[in-house]
């Protein structure tokens, strides 16, 4: 009982949430640009479709256009804003595996 008490006081010290509230806005900002980079990507292609699904524009031109330029620099920034996300995870689990096993 006394090790579980100390050790929940440990997890409520000031500097483990402080630790914790960085991590977290961390995350969110992460989320946050993921999120803006598919919006600022998609958008614009699917404003288009709906603009030739009411024939308002004939946006045959475009649809090659957005294919070959602007979707696909949506797949090359995600594994990049993915990759930062990732990688920090991977090195606090590896540093907390090698704690556990030594």
């Amino acid at each position: 009982v006394k090790k579980s008490r100390s050790l929940v006081r440990g997890m409520m010290a000031p500097s483990n949430i402080s630790k914790r509230d960085h991590s977290i806005e961390k995350l969110q900002q992460n989320l946050t640009k993921i999120i803006a980079t598919d919006f600022i990507c998609w958008i614009p292609f699917l404003f288009i479709c709906a603009l030739h699904s009411f024939d308002v524009v004939d946006a045959t031109f475009l649809y090659a256009l957005s294919s070959i330029i602007i979707l696909p620099v949506n797949s090359v920034i995600n594994p990049i804003i993915y990759d930062d996300l990732i990688s920090k995870r991977t090195i606090v689990f590896k540093k907390f595996m090698r704690q556990k096993w030594q």
